[in-house]
């Protein structure tokens, strides 16, 4: 394992002992806003290929490319984690997955898209998300001290789960329904 850049420096500025510390809210909010991010995607890439067909099969299997990723390059994505600055591949990351994004936008937008479109996109954003999310639970042993480690652990649960399973849903529905309304 050779850490390098930025990381490595994060080690020696673990906070006092009984507090997770500065660096920890930060990837707490970050890995929480992204995740927050990966829950909506989850909604609105079905909803967005309705423009596009009316198989229930091919709506479906967007959610299946989304989540292939994890299957196919979590174990790679540990060992990128494990040789990459991690706070360097969590930015790239979510570069990668807001350019991919923006692409898909304008796609739509200029009446380009197409369900194979957001088949690519929707792979390469899980792949990205994987990169992500791997790099972001291998980084906390670097932030916070070694007696705060499983604190922290369990305090960084919350933002992985609740916005891809409970509160980016809504969002989703809510944005939708919105603009159903409009047109």
């Amino acid at each position: 394992m050779a850490d390098s850049g930025p990381t490595e420096a994060l080690s020696s500025t673990a906070p006092p002992t009984g507090q997770l510390g500065r660096q920890f809210w930060r990837l707490w909010t970050s890995a929480g806003l992204s995740n927050l991010a990966d829950g909506v995607l989850k909604i609105a890439l079905p909803l967005v290929a309705i423009r596009y067909t009316q198989s229930p099969t091919a709506i479906a299997g967007l959610a299946f490319a989304l989540s292939l990723p994890w299957l196919l390059f979590a174990l790679p994505a540990g060992a990128l984690a494990d040789r990459l600055d991690r706070r360097r591949a969590m930015l790239g990351a979510n570069l990668v997955r807001s350019t991919l994004l923006g692409i898909l936008v304008l796609a739509v937008a200029l009446d380009a898209g197409s369900v194979g479109l957001l088949y690519v996109a929707a792979f390469c954003m899980g792949a990205a998300e994987t990169i992500y999310d791997t790099s972001a639970q291998s980084i906390l042993p670097k932030i916070v001290g070694r007696e705060q480690l499983s604190r922290a652990m369990a305090g960084s649960s919350p933002p992985r789960s609740l916005p891809t399973s409970s509160s980016g849903h809504p969002w989703a529905e809510s944005w939708w329904q919105r603009a159903l309304r409009r047109h």
